[in-house]
């Protein structure tokens, strides 16, 4: 059970680190 909340959260900080790189990508292109 605590391996999977592991993996959740893990997967929470994957996305969350892509979404900010996904935005530093977009700010780079509009200016």
């Amino acid at each position: 059970m605590i391996a999977l909340q592991k993996l959740q959260y893990f997967n929470d900080v994957l996305l969350l680190l892509n979404h900010y790189r996904l935005g530093v990508s977009a700010k780079g292109l509009v200016c």
